[in-house]
């Protein structure tokens, strides 16, 4: 079966000059995109079938991906053991007893306590084992929420979030991580996987490695309420969502993936890609909003895991994408928004905040509501409209389960 590995070239590469070349064991050629996409031209990893010319060295090192020079390395590395030194333990043990099999949910946190017990209680549910949590100085009850759960490790450090945003997770995934699938998530993203209820968990990931990956993409679903409610509601009170406002592009046309290096083997499937946008854009008047992460990995020898906090090198996608039901637009959502701004804590200054900000100062209560929103009843229903992925081999493993008659791949 023929996997192929995406590259996007460099801009200044010549693809018009070079129509195919060996690189390394396998050789590439030119794919030129559409007319009016967005992507570059990409080379896609092809058998030794044919052997063209070699490439020059010039053109080698405009086509591979971006690797970490030997300093950069050693910056990451100082920088890692630095965070590991902040480290201060809260609760649970700082080296929970997991077999080889057993999954662990990672979260950086930070003032959680409106989200924190029922995202406990989901992700044990589904079928994790454990889960970590690396407090960034709550000042609200999301440690003592925690601490009633014997699945929970507690941690906390003081170094900013700014900065260190993505080496946190990358801490916390080779700490906890290492050889065994892990799920690096926000404390509002609550995952699931199409057919949950006729599949295990255990059996969901011995079926990924069987398939030979270590990498699943998670698209985020923004679920709300009519209107922000004032008091608190129970998350099941947040059950619209609305697709469509979203865009797909493919997994490897975005620069975001450039800049990290990402050189994932993407599976040959266009099913799977990157959403853009959604009900947050459109409501909140915002340019671009990232719905595509890798948030679910199994960190063996080959993954270089979170080079970006959404995104993973050397990456074996998996075709069955997944979800994160994100609980954004809940009753905190206007104290989120001050705090941000306050600490200043975010992507470039919390710009995304500032958006929201000035929305809600030009109308309250905003109206999510559209003639496209929908009902979440089942993420399973996710898959009939589209919006997750499928595989062939998953549908057959799931026709092959008790329970599920008439599931046809």
């Amino acid at each position: 079966m023929l996997v192929q590995r995406q590259h996007v070239l460099h801009p200044r590469a010549c693809p018009w000059q070079i129509s195919s070349w060996t690189i390394g064991q396998g050789f590439f050629t030119l794919d030129t995109p559409p007319e009016g996409t967005k992507c570059g031209p990409t080379a896609t990893l092809l058998p030794l079938a044919n052997r063209p010319m070699p490439i020059p060295k010039i053109a080698r090192t405009l086509l591979e991906p971006r690797r970490l020079l030997p300093f950069q390395r050693w910056t990451r590395r100082a920088r890692l053991r630095s965070i590991h030194r902040s480290v201060q333990p809260l609760h649970g043990s700082r080296a929970p007893k997991l077999a080889p099999e057993d999954a662990v949910v990672l979260c950086v946190v930070r003032n959680g306590e409106s989200w924190i017990t029922d995202f406990i209680s989901h992700h044990l549910d589904i079928g994790f084992r454990h889960l970590v949590f690396l407090d960034n100085g709550s000042t609200d009850e999301t440690v003592e929420l925690a601490r009633r759960d014997d699945s929970v490790t507690m941690l906390r450090t003081d170094l900013p979030f700014r900065g260190h945003n993505t080496l946190f997770r990358r801490y916390l995934v080779e700490r906890f991580g290492r050889g065994r699938w892990s799920l690096t998530v926000d404390i509002d993203e609550f995952w699931d996987y199409p057919f949950s209820s006729e599949v295990t968990l255990g059996r969901f990931f011995s079926h990924l490695r069987e398939q030979g990956n270590n990498a699943v993409v998670a698209h985020m679903l923004d679920l709300f309420a009519p209107e922000l409610p004032e008091a608190a509601r129970p998350l099941d009170f947040y059950r619209h969502y609305d697709l469509s406002a979203i865009t797909r592009d493919g997994l490897d046309c975005d620069r975001g993936f450039r800049a990290c290096g990402f050189d994932a083997i993407v599976p040959g499937s266009t099913s799977l890609g990157l959403y853009r946008g959604g009900i947050r854009a459109q409501v909140f008047g915002l340019s671009t909003v990232w719905l595509s992460k890798m948030p679910l990995l199994y960190f063996d020898e080959e993954l270089d895991p979170l080079v970006h906090q959404h995104f993973s090198r050397r990456g074996r996608i998996a075709k069955t994408s997944t979800v994160l039901c994100h609980y954004k637009f809940i009753h905190t959502f206007r104290t989120q928004v001050a705090e941000a701004l306050r600490r200043k804590q975010h992507f470039r200054n919390s710009w995304d905040y500032l958006h929201y900000r000035d929305a809600l100062r030009r109308e309250p209560n905003p109206d999510f509501m559209r003639p496209t929103t929908r009902s979440l009843r089942s993420v399973d229903q996710l898959v009939d409209e589209g919006f997750l992925a499928v595989s062939d081999a998953y549908r057959r493993l799931v026709s092959d389960s008790a329970g599920a008659p008439g599931i046809t791949p």
